[in-house]
């Protein structure tokens, strides 16, 4: 007769408790990072949560209910601002739910939530913590100080520093004034889709179509943008630009566009999901931020084939390379103007640029290598 075997030698290994914890569900790289990884098995076999200060945007957050499951997300407030007393209900709100979970790793994404968290983890130092880094450098603002005094205070109850770009990552060491020995991973938060359509007629039928995409910040300065299509269009080239996505400077944009008499030739959609899908409408990509992470939208433009002139910041600096698969430009108009001008004139420059870029990307960025890198990270987490 055989016998069964040891109720202990059929048990599981046992299940780490993971808390993912973010500011919120916007349309930023960070958020939508989180839902990449998610869909790429991301701690798929461990006990996983997530906590929010704010719902943001509710499409997204519908998308990261699905893949998480709607009981393991704890949000504060269903709003889409980022309040301070979201944050101080969210930090009462937190030590509760770390009290209550009792997790073995901690990953916080986001300044705000890193400070909220560290302080927090202060209590709880058996917990492993992990920084996860997005922006190099915080958002101009009147409290853009005590944030900085805070996470290089805070910064040594980090163990452990993610990023979203090899720039990135070198750039934050400036937050961590703690010596302590951390390891450190980049993770690129994109995936060239296994299904994407590719630019194939680089010929300008008339009017020069310029597209740029992102948030309406003051870090993407589009501005320059608006200034270096009127150059164009004063020196006689026949061009126009569109505008995708949406945020607080769309007022002080389409001021600009009015006061340079450029209303009949500058598009605002607003926000567009997976706007690089109509890219045949299209001739080239223009990008003019201060600082990125590893910027998302620029990346959509490249792998698709879009010829792309871009200022050389953050996380874009790890995947493009001026005249080989791009433009690089100055922070300036009249530097914006000369690149956009060259690509108007040469189609064997925005034919090579272009399928270069897409070659590039669909290589660095497959579905496939992205998600054994998830994985391989998922399964050292989870010892």
């Amino acid at each position: 007769m055989m016998l069964n075997a040891a109720p202990w030698l059929q048990m599981r290994k046992r299940q780490q408790r993971v808390l993912y914890a973010i500011n919120g569900f916007k349309r930023g790289g960070a958020e939508k990072g989180l839902a990449t990884l998610l869909e790429h098995g991301f701690m798929s076999e461990e006990n996983f949560r997530v906590f929010a200060f704010i719902r943001g945007d509710p499409v997204l957050r519908q998308r990261i209910g699905r893949l998480v499951g709607e009981d393991r997300i704890a949000e504060i407030s269903s709003g889409d601002r980022l309040t301070l007393s979201a944050v101080l209900r969210g930090a009462i709100a937190f030590l509760r739910l770390i009290r209550s979970f009792r997790p073995n790793v901690v990953i916080l994404s986001l300044k705000q939530m890193n400070i909220v968290g560290r302080a927090v983890l202060c209590l709880f130092p058996s917990i492993h913590c992990i920084g996860f880094e997005h922006n190099a450098r915080l958002e101009k603002g009147r409290l853009a100080w005590l944030y900085e005094f805070l996470l290089k205070l805070l910064s040594f109850r980090v163990n452990e520093i993610w990023a979203d770009s090899s720039a990135t990552l070198e750039k934050s060491q400036r937050y961590y004034i703690w010596p302590r020995k951390r390891s450190q991973t980049v993770i690129p938060l994109f995936v060239c889709p296994e299904r994407c359509e590719e630019k194939k007629d680089y010929k300008i039928s008339g009017e020069f179509r310029i597209v740029t995409t992102g948030r309406l910040i003051p870090r993407k300065r589009h501005s320059l943008i608006v200034e270096a299509l009127f150059r164009l269009v004063k020196s006689g080239v026949n061009a126009s630009l569109t505008v995708i996505g949406d945020g607080p400077s769309e007022k002080d944009i389409k001021k600009l566009v009015a006061e340079r008499g450029l209303e009949t030739r500058v598009n605002f959609l607003g926000y567009v999901e997976n706007w690089w899908k109509d890219i045949s409408s299209y001739d080239a990509f223009v990008h003019t931020s201060e600082q990125e992470g590893f910027c998302i939208a620029v990346a959509e433009a490249m792998m698709t084939g879009l010829p792309v002139v871009t200022t050389p910041v953050g996380g874009i600096t790890d995947y493009s390379a001026n005249r080989l698969n791009c433009l690089h430009a100055d922070v300036s108009a009249c530097s914006l103007e000369e690149a956009l001008r060259e690509l108007h004139g040469n189609e064997s420059l925005r034919q090579r640029l272009g399928t270069t870029a897409a070659s590039n990307m669909r290589l660095r960025y497959s579905a496939l290598a992205t998600r054994n890198e998830i994985l391989s990270l998922s399964r050292r987490l989870a010892q």
